[in-house]
């Protein structure tokens, strides 16, 4: 009956609520990518402004960022993370992400996230805060014939699986409310980098009249959810579940179908154009398994964005 009355719960406000009985510091790393600036827009809307006091927000340089409500946050270098008073709750999303692989040397790209690992290991050792969430990939799992504890194929995905790994036991080993989400495809507004991902490309091409071109020759399938559909799950499991790691999930589209929905929400249906297809290619599958993510959506009362919903909130920042 309870999940029933929060059936209609926004992200949000369903983060507001995971977080009602954490009174203490709020500390958000990697807070100037996609993940970061999501969760200080939500604390500050699910929150209220004022919460934003509470919040220390780390990135890899000096810099600030101002949110729609027009408040600005100052962010601090991450190296001081580990000499700033003890947070209550953090939101650990500092990462060298996958598009970077191809722009570092193997050596540097490996000792930069395992530094960064540590550094958070520490910071949870020595402060033990109450509440743990950081991001994981599918490709943790393994993508495009790499396993997930290939390095040399698979260096993001390899890296990630060691910290669910790693996480995972600290969790347990300091008492921590703990959840990871294994994140495959998302969207919603302050995306980065949108030209690295398909749904960005898409709207950047509707935007401009069309055609919305899809380049691959087979088919492709990707799950959608929100961005911030992600981080409200995962704050409200690690309040009322075990230390977790949880695919996520969504609506699961062809990019054909994908392009469809960009081209009606965005495009003004503007056309679609498949260079290239061969139906009898075997599909590429990157799409996890929702169990988990469906379950925690029922129990905790979200309202899940429809496909085209996604797409307008993406497109609308």
């Amino acid at each position: 009956m309870e999940a029933a009355q929060r059936r209609e719960l926004s992200p949000s406000g369903l983060l507001a609520e995971a977080l009602r009985s954490s009174a203490g510091p709020i500390c958000v790393t990697g807070a100037t990518g996609w993940f970061g600036r999501t969760t200080l827009e939500m604390i500050s809307v699910g929150l209220g402004p004022e919460a934003l006091a509470r919040v220390r927000a780390y990135g890899s340089r000096p810099n600030e960022i101002r949110l729609d409500s027009g408040a600005t946050v100052p962010i601090r270098p991450f190296s001081w993370v580990l000499e700033d008073p003890a947070p209550s709750v953090v939101f650990h999303y500092a990462y060298l992400t996958k598009d970077r692989v191809s722009q570092t040397e193997p050596d540097a790209y490996l000792a930069t996230n395992l530094s960064l690992t540590a550094t958070m290991l520490s910071l949870l050792d020595r402060h033990r805060p109450e509440v743990f969430i950081t991001a994981s990939s599918g490709a943790a799992k393994g993508y495009a014939g790499a396993s997930g504890y290939d390095f040399a194929l698979n260096p993001y995905g390899s890296l990630k699986r060691l910290d669910e790994l790693a996480f995972l036991q600290a969790a347990h080993e300091f008492g921590l409310r703990c959840a990871i989400p294994r994140v495959y495809s998302v969207a919603g507004p302050w995306m980065t980098k949108a030209s690295e991902y398909a749904l960005g490309g898409m709207i950047s091409m509707a935007r401009a009249g069309g055609p919305i071109e899809i380049s691959a020759v087979r088919r492709v399938f990707r799950s959608y959810c929100g961005v911030d559909e992600v981080i409200a799950l995962a704050t409200w499991a690690a309040q009322h579940r075990p230390p977790l790691v949880f695919d996520t999930g969504g609506d699961t589209v062809e990019m054909s179908d994908l392009a469809q929905a960009v081209s009606e929400t965005v495009g003004q249906a503007c056309p679609i154009r498949r260079l290239q297809f061969d139906a009898d290619a075997q599909a590429d599958r990157y799409v996890g398994d929702p169990r988990i993510f469906n379950e925690l959506t029922n129990e905790s009362g979200l309202r899940l964005k429809s496909l085209r919903e996604l797409v307008a909130t993406t497109a609308d920042h």
